[in-house]
């Protein structure tokens, strides 16, 4: 006969440990991207852009929070937001496009995240 009251609580610990391990996991997710963000921003300018994929989306997601949610841009309108970043406007657009931050229909962007 099995003692269910044991089996429970332990499975009862064990969803506590992973949510202690997840919460451990997000604080230290949390750390690097600031971390990055710091190492590749001065004065709200991106220095240069990050090789490393995983960096290089740090730093895409922190630009595209300019751009507002349900709004549509024209090419230049992105251009001109991005240039207030980084001069290699190019490079990030079609980036924010890659790592799937933004759609673009025609000619128009729009904020996907």
């Amino acid at each position: 006969c099995l003692n269910e009251e044991i089996l429970s609580m332990n499975l009862k610990d064990l969803i506590t440990d992973n949510r202690k391990e997840e919460e451990i996991l997000n604080q230290r997710e949390e750390k690097y991207r600031e971390r990055v963000l710091n190492s590749f921003f001065k004065y709200d300018k991106l220095i240069e852009i990050p090789v490393q994929r995983k960096k290089r989306q740090i730093i895409l997601e922190k630009i595209v929070e300019s751009f507002e949610k349900d709004r549509e841009y024209t090419e230049k309108e992105v251009n001109i937001k991005i240039a207030d970043f980084h001069d290699d406007f190019c490079t990030i657009r079609r980036d924010f496009i890659g790592f799937d931050l933004m759609e673009r229909n025609n000619g128009i962007y729009k904020r996907k995240v």
